[in-house]
């Protein structure tokens, strides 16, 4: 399902018996999207979704709980990751990378 995220309909977003997606509806094609999964506890995570193999597998990356993180903070996220996507990066290896390098 796709919507218009904001902090009031990700609010209102209800429990159903098995997890579900909400996926923006504001991405441009190719720069992945941001969504919020709902869990039948009620929990809300933000994920951001993007394919790689020109549109053959689709991948997930975990931004962060809502009300902890906001959705100002994941939109941010998700348009880091996207651009990185224009500029030919996968989102999970550049996110490795970074993680390597501060550890050293």
């Amino acid at each position: 399902m796709a919507a218009n995220l904001t902090e009031t309909a990700i609010r209102g977003l209800k429990t159903k018996s098995t997890s579900y997606y909400v996926w923006s509806n504001s991405a441009q094609r190719g720069t992945g999207r941001l969504g919020v999964k709902v869990q039948p506890s009620g929990s809300k995570v933000f994920y951001f979704r993007y394919y790689v193999e020109k549109g053959k597998k689709e991948k997930f990356i975990q931004l962060g709980i809502w009300p902890e993180m906001k959705l100002v903070t994941a939109n941010e996220l998700a348009k880091k990751y996207g651009a990185w996507l224009v500029e030919g990066k996968e989102p999970q290896q550049e996110l490795e990378q970074q993680r390597l390098a501060e550890e050293h």
